[in-house]
């Protein structure tokens, strides 16, 4: 999606040494540096893609829809459909990321999700997702979690692995579907968790959290 959307190489770096322009600078998908002596252009191609990767996708909006409706204009119209598929993506990344305040892979919140006679809660922390349980017999490091954030406990394997990515994508696509069942709490907010419980509970006196079902992202799955 990034590719297609902003014009940055994609060549390798061997390639890039020859100074010598490719096919994706010859179709307008590449602003071509490697001869292109004009770095303050690229460096603000880049600028964009930080941009949208931090989730301010308007500017990629615009450019996708000024660039299918020129498309159309000269009946290209694979192309514009291409375009088209494009925009859905990023409109549909909108959506999810919509829930949140913050870019995901940086956001610290937990999520209380109201059901009829029970409260369940997913934290998100640094693109890691831990899900509250009800049964003892697997461990889940929910609490292990919030402690370590308000420890501000260092840890060298925070950076999310593909399965979490995967957890945080099902996660994110159900509490998006369901947003008037949730609530959001952001961790930076609250001094300690003592305080983010109270929130919680909010009349009632104890700072444990409230008994919650099991949050199977299996189940999640099966509902999309």
């Amino acid at each position: 999606m990034i590719n297609k959307t902003f014009a940055i190489r994609e060549c390798t770096d061997k390639d890039f040494a020859k100074n010598k322009r490719c096919f994706l600078a010859d179709i307008d998908r590449c602003l071509a540096p490697c001869e292109n002596k004009d770095t303050q252009k690229y460096l603000s191609e880049l600028e964009k893609v930080y941009e949208f990767m931090y989730g301010k996708n308007q500017f990629a909006l615009n450019r996708m829809i000024n660039k299918m409706k020129d498309y159309s204009t000269k009946q290209k119209f694979e192309n514009a459909q291409e375009v088209k598929e494009i925009i859905d993506l990023i409109l549909s990344q909108t959506h999810k990321t919509s829930l949140l305040a913050e870019p995901v892979n940086s956001a610290n919140v937990l999520f209380e999700i109201n059901e009829t006679f029970t409260r369940d809660y997913v934290l998100l922390l640094s693109g890691k997702i831990y899900v509250k349980k009800q049964s003892m017999k697997e461990k889940d490091y929910f609490e292990e979690a919030i402690d370590d954030y308000f420890a501000q406990t260092i840890h060298t394997d925070m950076l999310p692995n593909e399965e979490d990515l995967e957890k945080m994508k099902i996660t994110l696509n159900w509490l998006t579907k369901n947003r008037n069942k949730v609530r959001c709490f952001y961790l930076k907010e609250f001094k300690n968790k003592e305080e983010l419980y109270r929130k919680l509970t909010s009349q009632s006196t104890r700072y444990n959290l409230p008994e919650v079902t099991v949050f199977d992202l299996k189940t999640l799955a099966s509902q999309q």
